[in-house]
Parts: C-alpha cells; sequence; structure tokens
C-alpha cells in the first residue's frame, strides 16, 4: 500500500462503523443497515434528489452510533421510545465533529422526534429515519418468522400512530407506495440486507484521503474509548506511541501517518463486545476472556472490508499476535507478521502498562521495561523494536503522554457539548 495513494470510500467506512457496533448484540445484529434500506427506500418513493437520498441513507446506517451502551441500543428498541434520548444528542455530537459527515448532524439528533410536537420542523431525513427505525423494531427475524406476514401488522401500527409519532402523509407514503411491494420486505432478510444496501449506494462513492481518514479513525477511536473508563484514552495513546516508534525506526512521515491510523483503529472490534465485560471491574471469568479475544477478529474483518485498508488491517488487528505463534485470533507466526503488525503489538502492550487506569496507576519505566523485555526474551514481540523504544523512551513517552492528555481533554469538551445540547434541547 502506497500511503500517498490512499483512496478510502466514505461509505465503506460508514458502513463499516454501522456493522461492527451492531455486532454488539444478536438482538441488533444489522438494524442499522436495514433502517438505511427502508429510510432510502421512502426517500425515493418521495422523489427527493439523488444526493439527498444518500444523505438519508448514510444518516440512517449510523443513527444509533451515540448508543455506546449496549443498554441504551436494547432500551431503543421499544417502539414508543423516550424521544429525547442521549444516544440522538451522542450521535449528533460525534458527526458534528467530523466534516464530511457534519450535514447529517440534525438528521441524527432528531431521529427519536415525534411529529406531534414539532411537525414539519423536524428535518425531513430525520422523520424519514424514524419511521424506519420504527419499522424495524416492530419486524421479528428468525427461524418460522415469514416477513410477509408481518407486513399488515406492521402496516396498521404505523397508522394508528400517524398525526402523534409521524407525518401523516409519510406514513400514507410507505403503507400504500413502499409497503405494497414484496420484494421491499423480502430485502430486509438477513441474507439478502447487504446485497439490497449495496445496490442503493451511490455509485460514485466520496473517497478519503489520508487526511480525511485519519479525522474519520479518530470519531471512531472516540466511540470506542468512550465506552469504557477503563480504556478512555488507549487508542489515543496507541496510535501516538506507534507512530513515534515508527518514525525512529525510520519509516517515512507517510507511513508514519498510516501507522498512527492504525493504531486509532486497532481496538475497532471492542465495538462488539458487550459493555458488562469491558466494564467489569474485577477477574474477567475464562468464558468472558473468550469474549473479549474476538476483538481483533472483529477488528480484522471489519477493515479488510474497505477498500484501500487491506494491509493497513492487518497492522491494526494482530496486535495481540506473538512471534513464536500463540497469539490470537489467528496464531500467526513470526514471519507472517509484518514489521506494522510487530510494532503495533510493542506499542499496544507499551501503553497498556504505561498509562493509568481507574484501578491502578501507570507502571514506570522499569516496571514497562522489564515486562516488555520478559516478553522479548519469551519470544512474544519484536527484540528491535522494543530495544528501538526504550532507546527513544522519553521522546515516546513524551508523544504518548500528550496525546492522551488531549484525548482527555477532548472527552471533557465533547461531555460538555453533550450535556448542554440535552439541557437545550429539554428545557
Amino acid at each position: 500500500m502506497t500511503p500517498s495513494e490512499i483512496h478510502v470510500p466514505l461509505m465503506d467506512m460508514v458502513m463499516c462503523l454501522s456493522n461492527t457496533a451492531d455486532l454488539a448484540s444478536p438482538t441488533i445484529v444489522n438494524h442499522q443497515k436495514r433502517v438505511a434500506y427502508i429510510a432510502v427506500c421512502i426517500a425515493e418513493a418521495l422523489g427527493l434528489a439523488a444526493d439527498e437520498q444518500q444523505q438519508v441513507l448514510t444518516a440512517a446506517a449510523l443513527h444509533d452510533i451515540g448508543g455506546l451502551w449496549l443498554t441504551d441500543r436494547l432500551s431503543a428498541l421499544d417502539f414508543e421510545v423516550e424521544h429525547t434520548a442521549l444516544h440522538s444528542h451522542i450521535g449528533s455530537a460525534l458527526l458534528a465533529s467530523y466534516p464530511p459527515l457534519a450535514d447529517l448532524a440534525d438528521l441524527l439528533l432528531h431521529h427519536h422526534d415525534y411529529w406531534d410536537e414539532r411537525g414539519s420542523a423536524i428535518p425531513l431525513g430525520a422523520q424519514i429515519i424514524h419511521l424506519a427505525d420504527r419499522i424495524d423494531v416492530l419486524l421479528k427475524f428468525g427461524e418460522n418468522m415469514c416477513i410477509l406476514g408481518q407486513v399488515a401488522g406492521v402496516c396498521r401500527r404505523l397508522e394508528a400512530v400517524a398525526g402523534r409519532m409521524f407525518d401523516p402523509e409519510l406514513v400514507d407514503v410507505l403503507v400504500n407506495q413502499v409497503a405494497k411491494y414484496e420484494a421491499f420486505w423480502l430485502d430486509l432478510q438477513p441474507t439478502m440486507i447487504d446485497k439490497a444496501l449495496a445496490k442503493k449506494a451511490r455509485p460514485e462513492p466520496v473517497v478519503l484521503d489520508l487526511d480525511s481518514l485519519s479525522g474519520f479513525a479518530h470519531m471512531i477511536s472516540q466511540i470506542i474509548d468512550f465506552r469504557s473508563r477503563f480504556t478512555a484514552t488507549h487508542s489515543s495513546g496507541v496510535a501516538a506511541a506507534s507512530a513515534a516508534i515508527a518514525s525512529c525506526l525510520g519509516f517515512s512521515e507517510k507511513e508514519c501517518r498510516l501507522i498512527y491510523v492504525a493504531g486509532l483503529l486497532h481496538d475497532l472490534g471492542k465495538l462488539a463486545i458487550p459493555d458488562q465485560i469491558l466494564e467489569k471491574p474485577g477477574t474477567l471469568s475464562q468464558e468472558e476472556f473468550a469474549v473479549i479475544r474476538s476483538h481483533t477478529y472483529y477488528t480484522y474483518h471489519s477493515l479488510t472490508a474497505i477498500e484501500g485498508l487491506e494491509e493497513l488491517a492487518t497492522w491494526a488487528a494482530y496486535h495481540h499476535e506473538r512471534l513464536d505463534g500463540t497469539g490470537y485470533p489467528f496464531h500467526l507466526p513470526g514471519e507472517k507478521l509484518s514489521p506494522q503488525a510487530r510494532l503495533m503489538a510493542v506499542a499496544d502492550i507499551y501503553t497498556a502498562l504505561s498509562e493509568d487506569r481507574p484501578y491502578r496507576k501507570g507502571m514506570e519505566r522499569p516496571q514497562v521495561e522489564r515486562a516488555l523485555l520478559e516478553l522479548v526474551e519469551q519470544q512474544a514481540i519484536d527484540a528491535t523494536i522494543v530495544n528501538c523504544l526504550l532507546d527513544n523512551y522519553q521522546a515516546v513517552d513524551l508523544a504518548r503522554q500528550e496525546a492522551q492528555a488531549k484525548a482527555v481533554s477532548a472527552y471533557d469538551d465533547f461531555r460538555e457539548t453533550i450535556n448542554r445540547a440535552v439541557y437545550i434541547y429539554r428545557y
């Protein structure tokens, strides 16, 4: 992969985030994709312009990213969920922080607003997403669940709340135009939704250069890290440390920037881990630890699905592999681990040992050095990279500390933004 040739489709990144976040529970798997498909079909039926349809699709695919905790996501599955849901504000603030998606922030903010309270003041895209979202929570998928047999009941339920939850004209379009096509409903099935949604995506997708990709990765790292108070700045620390070590090893500036992005994304798969496990203060059970070990697998498969990031995916996802082949999830031997992947493993361990956690202070250099050298002796991690880190310890440690201090400040600013937005919205 040549850094100067990075051109990543924005929609691939959107769907990567959407898919991974929906892996946290079987109950919500494919939920955001189905809502995106339903929403874009409604937008088409309304005659919205092509770019407006794509905005609705993109916002719908991310409409629940503000549900940082699984309990929030599951509570939003109640048909008449509290419409000032916190996740709407968090999701809106996240998109507002990333310029290429900032125009969609209002759609997330208002996607639970009731029609009888604000009427046409609610952005049309948000109204569409709200309707699509509620349609999906009414549907049941699984063995012996025929989706076509549910259509009449879904339509009756929507018509019963038209004028209160939804614009009656919008419900009419859904019931009398979109819903009459059996293919529309059958496309929502687990085996069909990916193909159906792909056909609705923009034929010429917006692409991200390295700067835009880095910004998107920062947004994802916020979502990853904000979920757990135990690792609230971990991704930022790994990103900074890995880039600093790479620079000391002689990697080019652009390669260092790509390694930095990989560091931000290395724990992407933790979006698929239930928060009760991430947040458990005590020792994990054997079963819980097995769940945690799956996160690198999800990082790998989420990122390899993105055109242009196939190699970077291995740098990010192999950070728990060991040179002796006893790591996870693929048990790759050293000869199959690139220098970047080996570097990421060292940066991850070093950062985890050095950073403060709520239950302990970060280790001082002598303890960190001893732990790293023990792992080198065990043939777990690369001696050359560890020696480079130790030779440049002060510079690497300063880069990590500065990055994590900025992450703490960003977290505080973000939380204040959310609190202020919720207060203004409610009062």
